[in-house]
């Protein structure tokens, strides 16, 4: 199913701001699977003053739940973007993101999450950065009452990983109680290494009122 979507916008005061012009593609298949392919064929924008105009790029999206156990997605953008910074550019890139959802049995649920982001000061020069996300869930419901979360969480920017397990346990169709707790752990250049920066704890009543 083709479409275009366009936008031209303004500021409250008539300044032109921004227009882009996105034709896309999209199919629909069988098995709960979508692909979408389009991409900008005029984007220009207004950002810090400064006016950035043919900020290129395409896009290929896929979504699937072809299994009651397994299902999953895609989104990958290449191409020009904005650098968004005090003195903003024009640079060339991709976005990458990934997910996907794994169901085995009914109480366990294992999610993963990946986005990476690259970008360099224009086709084949200098990169700027190029860092990335994952993030890990696994949730186990253990009866109907009792329920715990595992999520970890790795920054490459930072060299930072983030653990933070939940349990959380209902009382009655009106309460819940939960207890935590977050870690922070950095990898420091050197000696150190891996060093936890950051922990808490902490417990949640939750009771829900009826009038």
């Amino acid at each position: 199913m083709p479409r275009v979507v366009g936008v031209w916008r303004y500021s409250h005061g008539g300044t032109f701001r921004e227009r882009w012009v996105a034709p896309e593609f999209e199919v629909f298949l069988k098995t709960q699977t979508r692909v979408n392919v389009g991409g900008l064929v005029v984007n220009d924008e207004q950002f810090r003053g400064k006016w950035l105009e043919g900020v290129h790029r395409g896009w290929v999206r896929v979504n699937t739940n072809f299994s009651e156990v397994v299902a999953g997605g895609i989104d990958f953008m290449f191409g020009e973007f904005i650098r968004r910074t005090d003195d903003p550019f024009v640079g060339y890139g991709h976005e990458l993101k990934l997910n996907s959802t794994v169901k085995i049995g009914s109480q366990l649920v294992l999610e993963t999450d990946f986005d990476r982001r690259q970008l360099s000061e224009g086709r084949g020069g200098p990169e700027v950065f190029d860092t990335y996300v994952l993030r890990n869930e696994a949730a186990y419901q253990f009866t109907r009452r009792l329920f715990l979360r595992l999520v970890s969480q790795y920054n490459s920017d930072e060299d930072r990983l983030e653990i933070d397990p939940l349990v959380s346990y209902k009382i009655n169709p009106f309460t819940v109680f939960y207890a935590g707790s977050t870690h922070d752990v950095v990898d420091f250049d050197g000696p150190h290494g891996w060093t936890q920066t950051d922990r808490q704890f902490f417990v949640k009543f939750q009771y829900l009122w009826r009038w």
